[in-house]
């Protein structure tokens, strides 16, 4: 059975048997079949569709084009299945063989499995890690031999295979990203346009006609200019002014989206909770290294040390913990120590951790504020958010939290109860009912709006984006309590919402 919604997938593509290393890093929908993503593969490794393919799925099921005789191998037609069929969760794989009689073999790793939002992304290929090798050469072990040819310009066969590669030397590391995405673009956007080309066709050809130009280029080319005007076009009323095209850059491309720039220089970084979390503890560090508990964490009076003097409105049930007998009592603490061992912070040995030298420098060089851009780029990119309050995994909360700062960017002037964020976002992005299990004691909605509270915007508090602070009316706070917040200067100055 297929996904029951279409979800945003990221896979990696790895050609096995190969060294130095090929790969590739591609996004797209759970929604492209199998035939598709053999177009897809084409072009993102560098091949030229001249030979035979199949796919294997790991319960052994064959899928290939609808033509391959399959009264031996039963093959199944592969524009019959989709991509969420096959790869249904994280670390499941994926096999693709492409020229059998070379016999190249791609192990294709499911990486992320996110909610989608909005249409289904254009297929990408984020990263890409060596050249393709040359069709025909042999399988790995005729390009392991040609390049070793290579590399040595007096080998005997040198100038015979130098003559084979039309006279080039192969780079086996070069990679034209821009190009693999251009033909990506134009390759998917035929597929998706085709039925909105033939709605619409009849129409453009007709007003065009009227003004004396009857190419079928330009009446394919002017309906695709409507439909991209149209992703341009903002959406006021869930999406607060955000057009699709810019919703989809904001969640699936935060730190990379091309209207947003990020600063990461401001007077207001070194107050932020999470830099005076961390000082107490680089002070310690650039004296002596640190002994861990035999857990991994740090000492208790270390960790008193970095609260002293920060305070919080709002750490995610502290209500339910008693008295602080280790680092994972104090949120705060243990997110800030996690965050800054993912940026690098520390080395660890053993039990031991000291202060990386780089860091070191780089703190004496330029303060605080390289540091804090860091910790903000792993929190968005590469921290699981489900550990600031462990419940569901609900990653969409984390997929769509970028959305809230938008949000704040136009709202957060003035102090607004969170549930005026969390009714927000939950309007915007209803997908999120589907990641989470309704109780006797929590609707969906009221669910949905209990992770916002406990998740991102404590995180945005953290690092200074947001002061937050219990409603007048609210009793003793617990995670239950509703809350005020609004935007800090610190999120404009990082922020340039062009």
């Amino acid at each position: 059975m297929a996904l029951a919604k279409p979800r945003f997938y990221q896979i990696r593509v790895t050609l096995l048997d190969v060294d130095p290393p090929i790969w590739r890093r591609l996004t797209l929908s759970s929604e492209t079949t199998l035939g598709q993503l053999h177009g897809i593969l084409q072009v993102a490794m560098g091949w030229f569709d001249r030979h035979l393919h199949l796919f294997k799925a790991d319960n052994g099921a064959l899928y290939g084009p609808a033509d391959v005789d399959d009264d031996l191998m039963k093959v199944k037609d592969e524009d019959s299945v989709t991509l969420g069929r096959v790869l249904r969760k994280p670390k499941q794989t994926l096999r693709y063989e492409y020229d059998f009689g070379d016999g190249w073999a791609h192990e294709i790793l499911l990486e992320k499995s996110l909610p989608l939002v909005g249409d289904a992304p254009v297929p990408s290929c984020e990263k890409a890690v060596g050249a393709c090798p040359p069709e025909d050469v042999g399988g790995p072990p005729g390009y392991a031999r040609l390049l070793e040819i290579l590399r040595d310009p007096k080998h005997p066969d040198y100038a015979s295979m130098l003559e084979w590669l039309g006279g080039e030397p192969l780079d086996p590391t070069f990679v034209d990203l821009d190009e693999v995405n251009g033909i990506l673009s134009d390759f998917d956007r035929e597929d998706r346009d085709e039925s909105v080309l033939e709605d619409l066709i009849d129409d453009i050809r007709e007003t065009l006609s009227a003004q004396g130009i009857d190419s079928e280029e330009a009446v394919t080319e002017a309906v695709r200019e409507i439909m991209e005007q149209q992703q341009r076009q903002p959406l006021f009323d869930d999406f607060h002014g955000l057009s699709p095209e810019r919703t989809h850059s904001l969640l699936y491309e935060t730190l990379d989206a091309p209207w947003i720039t990020w600063s990461y220089r401001s007077p207001y970084i070194e107050g932020t909770p999470i830099i005076r979390l961390l000082k107490p503890l680089v002070a310690e560090l650039a004296e002596r290294d640190i002994k861990l508990t035999p857990k991994g964490n740090l000492p208790l009076a270390m960790v008193k040390q970095m609260m002293t003097g920060v305070e919080l409105a709002h750490d995610p049930l502290s209500h339910l913990r008693g008295s602080v007998r280790s680092e994972e009592d104090i949120n705060p603490v243990h997110i800030a120590r996690i965050l800054a061992q993912l940026a690098g912070l520390f080395d660890l040995k053993k039990t031991k951790m000291s202060l990386n030298k780089k860091w070191q420098r780089e703190l004496e060089k330029s303060g605080w504020d390289p540091l804090y851009g860091a910790l903000f780029q792993c929190m968005l990119r590469d921290f699981n958010w489900s550990y600031v309050a462990g419940q569901e995994e609900a990653t969409g909360i984390q997929t769509t939290g970028p959305f809230l700062l938008w949000l704040l960017h136009l709202y957060g002037d003035q102090w607004r109860p969170s549930s005026f964020y969390e009714e927000a976002q939950l309007q915007a992005f209803p997908v999120l009912l589907e990641e989470v299990e309704a109780t006797p004691y929590r609707k969906m909605g009221e669910a949905v709006k209990e992770l916002i509270l406990l998740r991102p915007l404590p995180l945005f508090e953290w690092f200074g984006l947001i002061e937050m602070r219990p409603l007048p009316d609210a009793s003793e706070p617990t995670f239950r309590s509703h809350y005020e917040l609004k935007a800090t200067p610190l999120l404009e100055n990082m922020i340039d919402w062009s």
